[in-house]
């Protein structure tokens, strides 16, 4: 609990906080990131590899690659990415919100680690991603087969909890890892080559946030509660002077900016997720291949606790118990809360030329079906206090339910490789990926910081010897950046009179090992 200077305009802020929860429970879920930890070689080659699929990891990028593996053998690797969100906060000359200084205007916040949740252990303040696999082709058979984990989608950010962007995120994180991805390729002739993999995997997100509210205060039934709570503080003060009391109404029109509450989800989670990846492999000539792999959606019902802990602002009002509402805001709620959420559907084509022995170029087009995430729907243990009043307010989905609009939108992405052999165990990898944001302007907050980027990749592939080599990646993820003016017409704003600068830098190294029995 904070402690904070409590003030009269109690329902203007509970209409408020009501919006505040609902945006949270909208946009609890940190960015999604697809790709960016599946396989080192796939990520030296900007992702452009459908035509050309990497090793045992064409489990996710196109399982009919495992036809091109001889043998049997494993893969081990691990990625590290070391994001840093920016942000800054400046005064809108043109936007007079409040006689008050918002503190945190002229402030500067940058993100500290990484987040998520380490599956059997919970949540962390690191990001860290692994996959593994083995794969057989028995000889002379037309059949090859694979098993593989991974993490198709992970993201996660925290800040120091004395940051700026406190009151639009501390920590966040969003994942699916596949524990269990069997698959299996057959090649049907000598240029032709059809895969199947089977993604069986874990959906995980977390949340932190404290809670501001220096929104506009609106009008009428919020005026109305929020004019009883002066007139009874006019009765029961009968000193107050006609100065004290119309300042008191001025702030009425004004703001606060103490913090309202702290929210925390607490592993959210669905251990039993399902998904299928379907591919298609053609090399008519040796220096020519195309491919297509189409990666299905996967659904998971996730489930978890949350926690409310409001400050002293919130504890009680006249006008609360005048209307019957409820007994005042108790200090603390808590108890269990469920959501569906979609990781998306998608389809990546690809080719591959090789104009020299030594060199490969990639080039591939990935559509990402981010519109079928269209509203979301958030079930609870109990009926909230929040819900109570929000019910009063015009909210219609009930007082343990919350459903919003979302409204995404698709995404298609070019991205493209070059490898060159510079001796038989030595290879040089360079790729490009154009990534876009499926972030609509007005559901942008700073929960979901997803920028349009540039993502420039590098790396190199090493044979040590006849059995093993090791493959080395560098990512670097350039975030275009946002600039938003300040806004009211959205549901939480805890910047209001505030423009609002973000910029957005990623470093990823990864690095896998494979070995031939």
């Amino acid at each position: 609990m904070y402690g904070v200077k409590k003030k009269s305009n109690f329902t203007g802020i509970c209409r408020n906080i009501i919006l505040i929860i609902l945006i949270w429970f909208a946009s609890a879920n940190a960015t999604n990131n697809s790709q960016t930890g599946v396989s080192t070689k796939a990520l030296s080659l900007g992702n452009a590899v459908t035509a050309y699929p990497p090793g045992i990891m064409s489990i996710h990028y196109n399982p009919a690659g495992l036809s091109k593996l001889k043998g049997e053998g494993t893969t081990f690797g691990i990625t590290y990415p070391v994001t840093k969100i920016r942000s800054s906060f400046s005064d809108d000359p043109e936007y007079l919100y409040s006689n008050e200084h918002d503190p945190i205007s002229g402030t500067n916040s940058a993100s500290d680690t990484g987040a998520m949740y380490l599956p059997c252990y919970g949540p962390i303040s690191e990001l860290i991603l692994m996959n593994a696999g083995v794969y057989k082709h028995i000889p002379d058979s037309k059949f090859s087969f694979a098993f593989g984990i991974y993490s198709p989608y992970s993201t996660g950010f925290s800040y120091d909890s004395d940051e700026s962007t406190r009151f639009g995120g501390i920590m966040a994180y969003n994942q699916r890892f596949i524990y269990a991805s069997p698959a299996i390729s057959y090649k049907v002739n000598d240029t032709f080559s059809v895969g199947l993999s089977i993604g069986l995997g874990q959906g995980a997100e977390g949340f932190e946030m404290i809670f501001r509210s220096p929104d506009p205060v609106y009008t009428n039934l919020s005026g109305l509660l929020d004019m009883i709570d002066y007139f009874y503080d006019f009765i029961e003060n009968p000193t107050l002077d006609f100065q004290n009391f119309a300042d008191r109404l001025m702030d009425f029109f004004l703001t606060s900016y103490d913090p309202l509450c702290d929210i925390n989800m607490d592993e959210l989670k669905d251990n039993l997720t399902t998904s299928f990846n379907i591919g298609m492999l053609w090399e008519p000539v040796h220096w020519f291949s195309a491919g297509i792999c189409y990666q299905s959606k996967s659904e998971g019902k996730l489930t978890g606790d949350y926690h409310i802990n409001y400050t002293e602002i919130l504890d009680r009002s006249p006008a609360s118990e005048l209307l019957g509402l409820m007994d005042g805001f108790h200090g603390t709620e808590s108890g269990k809360v469920s959501v569906k959420w979609t990781w998306p559907q998608s389809t990546q084509f690809g080719i591959m030329l090789r104009p020299f022995k030594k060199l490969r170029f990639m080039c591939d087009l990935r559509w990402e079906n981010w519109s079928a995430i269209k509203r979301e729907a958030f079930k609870f243990d109990q009926d909230l206090q929040l819900l109570q009043m929000a019910t009063l307010l015009g909210y219609q989905e009930g007082t343990d339910k919350l459903v919003f609009k979302r409204d995404w939108k698709d995404t298609w992405n070019l991205s493209y490789g070059l490898e060159y052999e510079i001796h038989n165990s030595f290879i040089l990898r360079f790729g490009y990926e154009d990534r876009k944001s499926y972030m609509p302007d007005e559901y942008f907050d700073q929960l979901w910081p997803v920028e349009d980027c540039k993502i420039y990749s590098c790396g190199a592939g090493i044979g040590l010897s006849d059995k093993i080599d090791i493959d080395l990646g560098f990512s670097f993820i350039d975030g275009e950046g946002i600039k938003k003016k300040s806004r009211t017409d959205f549901i939480y704003n805890p910047y209001v009179g505030l423009d609002y600068k973000q910029d957005t830098d990623s470093y990823i190294f990864s690095m896998n090992i494979n070995y031939k029995w």
